[in-house]
């Protein structure tokens, strides 16, 4: 139970904030509900469920456990257990808590009313807001396999009459087979586990509970493996867009293109998408993670401590640049060694030897010139306004649109100034009317 409150009162961007009052009024309804599963507290319990636990998957996880945790605490009763004369004859009074079978049960219950409202959800374009940053298919299936759990403590024999609830179980598994909350082969798994509540074993059932959960950790092991797998893309480009435009690609292109056609780089020669990348669509090899865990981790270096304008030494008084290091003579201002500014020079030099040029590369066509667009769109309103017989922005003039003469002349092009800016106008197509 601590770990539920602590996670209920751990603040999440997506759930409401509980206080302490509210988490013991919460766990305190999970409890009452589980010894009187009426209509009113199911709902209730039903409903805090589904606005204060199911939108945080950190409190959901702490809930499903927890249930888990009461159903294996909750024992049928042993053969030497001596029975109150109530329960042989089923006529138990409201302050004797049920049985641990039915215990069991009414946490199958509560279950069960949030795995039907959030299943109601699934095809609907009417989640709530709260709602709309889960995947309602991992929160289904995570509600199910915790169910099968509590469905098969549920199935748990007891020794006494009133502890079997077989009839209980066939109709549950009955109303899951309506609703399709389960496929085919998963209702006739539940429906056998129904069937054999006299036959199943305490410890046994235990037992594959916990193979269950040991399965379902490797699986979520697995697929998180899988999540941080580094696969390198296919095109040095934008994510998600494969066909990007050049000039949205990464810097990195343009370089490659400087070491490989030769420079000044043309804009109609960038592939779409980007430049592909070598062994791109495949996982990362070792030595190129170790190289960018490096890389990263020097760079958040810069971070570590603050630096004191007092320590700066490659800047005098005059805010003039020292970069003579009588420690480092053969370094030049910015840290590179003479003789790796040669190598730079060598390798700039070489590349423009083998550079291929840009024999064949046309001018830049209308859909990758983005100033296109722009122009394109100003014609395409002046086309628009001139069809309507007005003008647009500055050329707006007359009834009778550019050139023509406004409502009060005759035609004819305006013999004032070439630019005016009152009622008589002046310009192309400004008011017309005839002079005095």
């Amino acid at each position: 139970m601590q770990r539920l409150s602590n996670a209920l009162l751990t603040r999440d961007r997506y759930a409401p904030a509980l206080y302490r009052s509210q988490v013991s009024a919460l766990l305190k309804l999970l409890n009452s509900t589980c010894n009187k599963c009426s209509t009113r507290n199911l709902q209730r319990c039903r409903d805090a469920i589904l606005i204060h636990i199911l939108p945080s998957s950190t409190r959901t996880t702490a809930l499903l456990k927890y249930l888990v945790s009461l159903g294996k605490a909750w024992e049928p009763r042993a053969k030497d257990y001596t029975p109150r004369p109530e329960e042989l004859e089923g006529l138990s009074a409201d302050a004797v808590p049920p049985s641990s079978a039915y215990k069991r049960l009414h946490i199958l219950c509560i279950l069960d009313s949030v795995l039907t409202s959030i299943t109601g959800l699934r095809g609907s374009s009417q989640a709530p807001p709260a709602y709309q940053h889960l995947n309602l298919a991992n929160v289904i299936v995570d509600l199910k396999r915790y169910g099968l759990s509590l469905f098969k403590l549920a199935a748990c024999r007891g020794v006494m009459t009133a502890d079997q609830v077989s009839d209980q179980l066939k109709q549950l598994a009955t109303k899951w087979q309506e609703l399709k909350i389960f496929d085919k082969d998963e209702i006739e798994r539940i429906a056998a586990t129904a069937k054999t509540v006299q036959d199943r074993d305490w410890n046994r059932t235990l037992t594959e509970i916990a193979l269950d959960e040991q399965q379902r950790l490797t699986e979520e092991k697995k697929a998180e493996a899988e999540a941080y797998k580094w696969v390198l893309p296919v095109r040095h480009g934008v994510k998600d867009d494969p066909e990007a435009p050049w000039w949205e690609l990464p810097a990195a292109n343009g370089l490659y293109m400087k070491s490989t056609r030769g420079f000044p780089i043309r804009a109609a020669a960038f592939p779409r998408g980007g430049y592909e990348v070598t062994n791109g669509g495949r996982e990362a090899d070792p030595d190129l993670k170790h190289e960018v865990t490096s890389l990263h981790k020097e760079l958040l270096h810069c971070f570590d401590d603050f630096t004191n304008p007092d320590e700066v030494q490659d800047i005098d008084a005059l805010g003039n640049k020292v970069w003579k290091d009588p420690e480092r003579p053969t370094r030049n201002y910015w840290g590179f060694t003479y003789d790796g500014v040669e190598k730079a020079r060598e390798n700039s030099r070489k590349f423009r030897e083998t550079a291929t040029g840009y024999n064949g590369v046309p001018m830049l066509p209308p859909d990758l010139n983005p100033f296109d667009e722009v122009d394109g769109a100003v014609q395409r309103a002046r086309a628009l306004a001139a069809s309507r017989g007005t003008g647009c922005g500055f050329d707006r003039g007359g009834g009778r649109g550019r050139g023509a003469g406004g409502s009060g002349g005759r035609g004819g092009q305006w013999r004032g100034p070439p630019r005016g800016n009152g009622y008589r106008g002046g310009g192309r197509g400004a008011y017309q009317a005839r002079p005095y």
